[in-house]
Order: structure tokens, then C-alpha cells, then sequence
């Protein structure tokens, strides 16, 4: 486990180009394979997300970090989890599209489009659409539904993604 001592804090937060060089060369490529290991990326896309970690973390957000609250390299690993999170929901997305059935295609931030909504409601049940518009229309996050309608986690996401694979067996329609 690595430690990073007082004096190679103080000249993080100096933004040191030498030592912010260690420090990545130190947990980088360890950061790389719990990404692997974890969320099963290629080795290129890990690298690029343990990059934007230190980028994002220990040199532009170093002064965030407290000693008194985690280890730098359990700090380092959060920003890269979560970096990865969020690579992940953006590839499922795009993988999504790909399909070609786009979300955005159904609702514009500005103008739902009711006619594509209305070719949903034929696809779905009542709970599979109702999911789908908390989700995509209102942002909710699947714990905001869950909580919201008193079920489980894992119940929201089987509902959205049973709603997703109609959706794609119908795609005709939306396109």
C-alpha cells in the first residue's frame, strides 16, 4: 500500500511536475489492473482513466484531499472508480445509440417528443414506462425510483433493462 509522506504533499500541492511523476508512477499501474480486474476495460481504456484520476484528483483537486480522512491512494482509487463509473455509463449509452435507438431521439431537454412517447407506451407496461420516463425524462437515478416506489434496487434495474430489450426488439418503430 502506498503512503504519500508530508513532504510529498506539501509539493503536490505545489503542483510538483516530479513529484506528481512518482506519485502516478507509484499507483498508476495498480489503479490500471483493479480496473481490469474490477470493471473488465481494456488495458488502454484503464490507462486513460487512472491519467484523468491523477489529472483530475491529484493535481487539480490535491488541495481537497485530508489525510485525516483516508490514505492518498484510497482517495486516488475513488477518483478513478468513480471516473470509471461514469466512463461506463457514457459507453453504455453510446453502445445504446450504436443499436440505433436513441434516447434523445424520444425526449429533446426541451420538447418531449410525444409521438415517439406515445409509440413507448404501446411497447411497455405501465411500470416498464413509468421507470423509463423517471429515469430519462425526470433524471431520476435508479435509487431515487427505487426509494421513490418502495422496491428494490435490483428491481428498478431489472424493470429499465427488460424496458431497454423491448425497446431495441422494436427499434423500427422508433427510428
Amino acid at each position: 500500500m502506498y503512503n504519500l509522506n508530508k513532504h510529498d504533499l506539501l509539493l503536490l500541492l505545489k503542483h510538483d511536475e516530479d513529484t506528481y511523476h512518482k506519485v502516478y508512477c507509484e499507483l498508476s499501474n495498480i489503479i490500471c489492473l483493479y480496473l481490469i480486474k474490477n470493471f473488465h476495460l481494456s488495458l488502454e481504456e484503464t490507462k486513460e482513466i487512472a491519467n484523468d484520476a491523477f489529472v483530475q484528483g491529484a493535481y487539480l483537486k490535491i488541495k481537497q484531499f485530508d489525510p485525516n480522512k483516508s490514505s492518498f491512494q484510497t482517495w486516488i482509487f475513488t477518483i478513478a472508480k468513480n471516473n470509471c463509473l461514469n466512463y461506463l455509463k457514457k459507453k453504455k449509452d453510446l453502445s445504446f445509440q450504436d443499436e440505433g435507438i436513441s434516447i434523445n431521439k424520444i425526449i429533446d431537454t426541451n420538447n418531449i417528443n410525444k409521438g415517439l412517447l406515445y409509440e413507448l407506451g404501446f411497447i411497455l407496461n405501465e411500470v416498464e414506462f413509468t421507470y423509463i420516463e423517471e429515469h430519462f425524462i425526470y433524471d431520476l437515478s435508479y435509487h431515487e425510483i427505487a426509494k421513490k416506489y418502495n422496491v428494490s434496487l435490483f428491481y428498478v434495474k431489472k424493470i429499465i433493462k427488460n424496458a431497454y430489450d423491448k425497446i431495441r426488439n422494436h427499434k423500427e418503430i422508433l427510428l
